[in-house]
């Protein structure tokens, strides 16, 4: 967030303009009254937001912010240009035409409570230990497509894997990864720390990194404290 500037999103009309209204505003490109359909919805550092499919969205200015989405590209953008950023007209209705693209949205009214009740996440502690603490961010019961969790580690720990492809993201702090694997011929009952074979990275801030799902654990030595988002398959992924 930068200094001096109120950030905060647009999320969902609060003032709908219906269907055929909103082509209308899109067409002509009417940047004051497709603003006027939104209200200002402020957020604040730390925060997670929901967006479910189909609800209009804008992000405000002085944000910062890690984005994870579906597995997919639909997306329709209906502001063509803003401060000299111009989005090229292939990338606008995803090959399709605007009539196609207006059945996506979801034309409902909500106020900014509404909003705020329905999409802003809480995050449920799923581990907490001496070392670390591991809060669910994003579940099954939003998404069968992925879960979202962060990891927030201040001691040396070691950090049991969900056995899944994992793509991570250092949302703060720095710190050393040490991904150990198991021997050849070895099995894991009586296996010394001094037995296993270790690769170390070190990240920090900015940094993004993945743990194959054949890892069985790994050893985070921070400096300081460090927080990792951490992003993996859902259970309908597996099959």
């Amino acid at each position: 967030m930068r200094e001096g500037i109120d950030p905060y999103i647009r999320l969902g009309f609060q003032h709908t303009p219906g269907r055929e209204e909103w082509k209308r505003i899109v067409e002509n490109q009417d940047k004051e009254k497709m603003d006027a359909c939104f209200e200002k919805i402020p957020v604040k550092p730390g925060e997670v937001w929901y967006i479910p499919g189909g609800m209009p969205h804008a992000i405000g200015e002085g944000i910062t912010m890690l984005e994870i989405m579906e597995p997919s590209d639909l997306v329709v953008r209906c502001e063509f240009e803003r401060e000299g950023v111009v989005v090229p007209e292939e990338a606008r209705y995803m090959g399709r035409d605007l009539d196609f693209c207006l059945d996506v949205f979801d034309y409902q009214e909500y106020s900014r409570e509404e909003i705020i009740r329905k999409c802003r996440i809480e995050p449920q502690t799923v581990e907490k230990t001496v070392s670390h603490e591991r809060w669910r961010l994003v579940d099954e019961t939003l998404t069968p497509c992925f879960f979202v969790e962060t990891l927030k580690v201040w001691s040396e720990d070691e950090i049991c894997h969900n056995r899944r492809f994992t793509l991570g993201v250092v949302c703060s702090g720095k710190c050393s990864i040490h991904i150990h694997e198991q021997p050849e011929g070895e099995t894991e009952d009586g296996l010394s720390r001094d037995d296993l074979s270790y690769e170390a990275i070190r990240v920090e801030r900015g940094d993004s990194f993945v743990i194959a799902a054949a890892v069985k654990g790994y050893r985070i030595v921070p400096e300081g404290t460090v927080e990792l988002a951490l992003v993996y398959p859902g259970e309908d992924m597996e099959r």
